[in-house]
C-alpha cells in the first residue's frame, strides 16, 4: 500500500475512524480488527527474531564455509579432519546452516500466517473503504488506522533501506 505523508488527519484512531461509519460497518469492522487483533498477539513473541539470530547465524555460515572447504578440499586436509571430527563432525559442520534456517522457518511460521491474514483482511476490509488498520505492536501499544485512496491498491515499492535492514537475508 502506497505510503502517505504522516500527518494528524492520515493516521487516526480505530474507534475515530469507525466513527464516521454507519453502525453496521462499524460493528463489522469492528470485528475484523479484533481478528486482526488476535492475529497479531500470535505473532507477537517472534518479532525481532532476525536480530535474535544474526550472532548464530554468523556462526552457522563461518561453520558452513569450513565444512564446504574440508570437503572440497580432498586429499590430505580431508584425511586429517576426518581423523580429527570425524564424518559425524563434517556432518554437523555441513548441517549448521540448513539447520538453523530450518529452526527458523518453525519460528515465525505462525507470524508469517498471521501476516498473511492480515494483509487479506486489510486489503477486503479496510481498504474499500479507504483505510489501512495496523494493530498493536506491543501489549501496551495502541491500534490505528492509516487513510489512504480507497483505489490505491496495493502497490509495493521497496525502499533502498530496505536492502540494510538485518532481516533481510531471511
Amino acid at each position: 500500500m502506497e505510503k502517505q505523508a504522516e500527518n494528524s488527519d492520515s493516521r487516526v484512531k480505530l474507534e475515530s475512524f469507525l466513527a464516521g461509519l454507519p453502525e453496521e460497518d462499524a460493528s463489522g469492522l469492528r470485528a475484523i480488527a479484533s481478528r486482526m487483533d488476535e492475529f497479531e498477539r500470535h505473532a507477537l513473541p517472534v518479532r525481532g527474531i532476525e536480530r535474535e539470530l544474526r550472532i548464530p547465524f554468523l556462526i552457522a555460515v563461518v561453520l558452513f564455509a569450513i565444512g564446504l572447504f574440508l570437503i572440497f578440499s580432498g586429499g590430505w586436509i580431508l584425511v586429517q579432519a576426518r581423523r580429527t571430527i570425524g564424518e559425524p563432525g563434517l556432518a554437523a559442520l555441513l548441517g549448521a546452516l540448513p539447520g538453523l534456517a530450518a529452526y527458523y522457518a518453525y519460528r515465525v511460521r505462525w507470524r508469517t500466517r498471521a501476516d498473511t491474514q492480515n494483509f487479506d483482511l486489510n486489503r477486503e476490509h479496510f481498504l474499500p473503504r479507504g483505510a489501512i488498520y495496523f494493530p498493536a505492536t506491543d501489549a501496551q501499544g495502541e491500534a490505528w488506522i492509516v487513510r489512504v485512496a480507497p483505489d490505491s491498491g496495493y502497490k509495493p515499492k521497496p525502499s533502498k533501506n530496505d536492502k540494510l535492514k538485518p532481516g533481510w537475508i531471511w
